[in-house]
């Protein structure tokens, strides 16, 4: 076997062993604050339209091996 192909194998193989004990990732947009601040108004705020005030995603991973939120 190629071993680029062996390693992208291994690789692959890790990233799905961690979804699976670690679904989620948390979100970008809001850093896990929850919440969407306003750039016109200081000091509005309303949840994170993201991770629709959660704070968390699940991985892309998890969802191929049926994990759902």
């Amino acid at each position: 076997m190629h071993p680029l192909l062996i390693v992208t194998l291994v690789a692959t193989a890790v990233y799905l062993t961690s979804c699976a004990f670690h679904p989620y990732m948390k979100c970008k947009q809001c850093n896990r604050s929850k919440e969407s601040h306003s750039t016109t108004f200081k000091g509005a705020f309303g949840k994170c339209r993201t991770c629709n005030g959660v704070g968390h995603h699940v991985r892309w991973g998890a969802r191929v091996l049926g994990r759902k939120s």
